[in-house]
């Protein structure tokens, strides 16, 4: 059997100041540290056999805190990075939904048809997310493996486990900084046990 433990990065600066972030980055905060560290507690008995990340900095350092091993040990992962939210990156969410209202209603409304512009579509983080995914389980046929990636790549990942359509992609449970999703890969079925779960943060 194939163990996976899907996390989000830990919170950052440009979450709690309410700013888009996607291929740009910025630092985790003190709480953020605090609730990877609290993640690193919780799957501290369980013996890794990789560690995947997004090659973003705030992913990376997340991947770091929970697991125990330094930056270098980590395999980057490009086709785990967020949505590439184009000239929307960087920029506050307000100020964007004041400009920008019709593309802002697609993206919560018909996130399917949603281009971010200059950026990403859903189908396609999708589609790189599930690459990333296949090469991942074909590599560890069994064992336990840690993937720390986005909220937007890890939602469109788990739509993929689930044979479920984008669509729906924003009826699904929002997926909290350093929560932990546990898939299990037994007999080639796909099981997803644990969605999004904030326990340890108790």
């Amino acid at each position: 059997m194939l163990t996976v433990y899907l996390v989000r990065h830990a919170q950052t600066e440009w979450n709690e100041q309410g700013i888009v972030q996607g291929w740009k980055d910025s630092p985790l905060t003190k709480d953020g540290v605090v609730k990877a560290e609290l993640l690193g507690k919780r799957l501290k008995e369980i013996s890794l056999d990789a560690v995947y990340a997004s090659p973003t900095e705030r992913a990376v350092k997340t991947a770091a805190i929970v697991s125990g091993l330094p930056a270098a040990a980590i395999k980057k992962e490009k086709r785990l990075m967020e949505l590439n939210y184009g000239s929307w990156d960087g920029r506050s969410a307000e100020a964007i939904q004041k400009e920008e209202e019709a593309k802002v209603t697609t993206f919560f409304t018909e996130p399917h048809l949603f281009e971010a512009p200059g950026g990403d579509t859903f189908p396609a983080l999708q589609q790189r997310a599930a690459s990333a995914w296949e090469n991942i389980i074909n590599t560890h046929q069994e064992g336990r493996v840690l993937l720390v990636s986005h909220s937007g790549t890890l939602k469109c990942l788990l739509a993929y486990l689930k044979e479920e359509s984008l669509e729906h992609f924003w009826d699904a449970p929002p997926l909290a900084n350093c929560s932990l999703t546990h898939v299990e890969i037994k007999h080639g079925r796909t099981n997803v046990k644990q969605e999004g779960d904030t326990s340890h943060f108790n």
